[in-house]
């Protein structure tokens, strides 16, 4: 019973020797397994990080394009406007000229027709002279009176 208890218990050592070191073995694997999701975890992590800055940074550039796209767009509306603003005033500048070589105009054109009926008439009053001379009328009422009559027409000529 001795040997047999001796045994027994050399094998039950043996089994405990081999399972301590089992044990071992698997703890070893347990902490390398730790390790290595922590490893895993961390890298995780990171490409998570880099992903959302890669993420910020499109976003402030698809911000910053689309700004750019809406200044421009405002920038060609208010050339557009001005453009027409522009336009608008030229055409202005040119009727209010083309207005006043108008007035220019007549007034120029009063003045002669002014200068010519004075002339004629000064030329039928010394017209009317010389008749009186050459036939020697003394009758100059009469003729004071047609040439009343005449400067009138030519008046209401120019007029």
């Amino acid at each position: 019973v001795a040997s047999a208890t001796t045994i027994q218990a050399l094998v039950r050592s043996s089994l405990c020797r081999a399972e301590l070191s089992s044990r071992k073995e698997n703890g070893c694997n347990v902490e390398l397994l730790q390790k290595d999701n922590a490893a895993i975890a961390i890298q995780s992590m990171a490409r998570s990080w880099s992903c959302q800055v890669k993420l910020v940074q499109k976003k402030k550039r698809a911000y910053e394009t689309d700004q750019s796209k809406k200044n421009t767009a405002a920038t060609l509306i208010q050339a557009a406007v001005r453009t027409l603003a522009c336009r608008r005033e030229l055409m202005r500048r040119r009727v209010a000229e083309y207005s006043s070589k108008v007035v220019a105009a007549t007034a120029i054109q009063a003045a002669v027709r002014s200068w010519r009926c004075q002339r004629e008439s000064r030329d039928m009053r010394e017209q009317a002279r010389e008749a009186q001379a050459m036939v020697g009328l003394s009758n100059s009422a009469a003729t004071r009176i047609q040439s009343f009559f005449r400067a009138r027409r030519c008046e209401k000529e120019l007029h």
